[in-house]
């Protein structure tokens, strides 16, 4: 064969398999959105500040991941994700729960050694994305954006046993800023929808009048919707925003934008208790990293340390309310997990139980 021919015949095998790629990842994307569109929706069903073992064996999304002695996260996939169309499902510990009726934009669960500490989403793009209920024809995408706003905050008040008495303007946190609210506006009674809708179409106009990106107005106006109690002691926040769509032509300062909805679910004890196991090792010698539980052994272990501590005595009275516990000031009672002697052998001898009966195995044990 001539030098020629041989160029010729490589170019034409290079030519085919090329093909062949374009052929199959074709044919992986359709069957990845005929999955989607025949309804094969995964689900997560969580309730934060348990642990994550517990979400997974309940769930048919399924997490296969070992938990050291340290905090973790784990991403949520988002809906541009079409391989894993995921819908979470959020319990409120009293025997309620919602299924989100869209898959988020995106999402992190945080973690503290396998416990669930929060969960954060992040909704947005909300025609057409739905995952149950009927689509509705809306007349433009910001009635699209109010509706499904207007849904969620429904869902989550639903879960909630009371509003927090002064919510924080910016995060999720029971520590109250002595600032000033600046470029938040707050709207933390509850309203009803129709309340609500008019709430968000008023924010709506207020961020297009602004002239953005100027020294005043270096970032966006924030709808804070407040803070929410759950009964298992989860505090919820909502907060609303502007999602800005980048597009040619348009004139400076005044970029067309849609709402998106942010959701945080926190809890505010047991991730705090279970940060108590690392005060029971050396940690000259054992990093955090070294600690490989599984989440069968974290669930196992804490819910003996938490049956032992539950309910707990505090000046004196035993606190059982879960919204009362989370609300108390745990640095003080925690140091003295740490820091009491005898305090601190109980709760790392019930441990080192709880362990050997969970088949732990011990931080330098070869893990297969």
């Amino acid at each position: 064969m001539t030098a020629e021919g041989r160029l010729c015949s490589k170019w034409h095998m290079i030519t085919l398999a090329i093909t062949l790629i374009a052929v199959w990842l074709l044919l992986v994307m359709q069957v990845r959105a005929t999955s989607a569109l025949n309804g094969e929706i995964k689900t997560f069903e969580i309730e934060i500040g348990e642990p994550i073992g517990d979400a997974v064996s309940r769930s048919s999304r399924k997490y296969d991941f070992g938990i050291p002695l340290d905090m973790q996260s784990l991403d949520i996939p988002g809906y541009a994700d079409k391989a894993d169309t995921l819908q979470i499902v959020l319990r409120n510990g009293a025997g309620k729960s919602i299924a989100f009726p869209w898959q988020p934009q995106s999402g992190i669960i945080w973690m503290y050694v396998g416990v669930t500490d929060e969960i954060d989403l992040e909704f947005s793009g909300f025609e057409g994305q739905r995952l149950s209920g009927n689509d509705t024809i809306f007349a433009n995408p910001i009635e699209a954006d109010i509706d499904g706003i207007v849904e969620i905050y429904e869902q989550i008040l639903s879960l909630s046993e009371r509003p927090r008495d002064v919510s924080h303007c910016y995060h999720n946190s029971l520590h109250l800023t002595k600032r000033p609210c600046q470029r938040i506006i707050l709207a933390t009674d509850r309203q009803s929808p129709k309340e609500l809708a008019a709430t968000l179409n008023a924010y709506h106009a207020k961020v297009a009048a602004e002239y953005w990106g100027t020294s005043k107005n270096d970032y966006s106006l924030i709808l804070n919707l407040g803070q929410w109690w759950f009964p298992n002691g989860n505090l919820a926040m909502l907060r609303v925003m502007p999602e800005y769509v980048i597009e040619t032509g348009v004139v400076k300062g005044k970029m067309p934008f849609r709402l998106k909805l942010q959701v945080s679910v926190k809890d505010h004890f047991n991730s705090k208790m279970v940060r108590l196991v690392l005060s029971c090792y050396d940690q000259q010698s054992i990093f955090p990293e070294k600690m490989r539980y599984s989440q069968a052994q974290v669930g196992q272990i804490f819910h003996g340390l938490y049956a032992d501590f539950f309910p707990p005595i505090v000046d004196g009275v035993v606190v059982t309310d879960k919204i009362a516990l989370a609300s108390l000031d745990w640095g003080p009672l925690m140091s003295s997990y740490s820091n009491e002697p005898e305090v601190r052998k109980h709760f790392c001898d019930l441990l080192q139980r709880l362990e050997r009966e969970a088949g732990y195995e011990g931080p330098f044990a070869l893990r297969k």
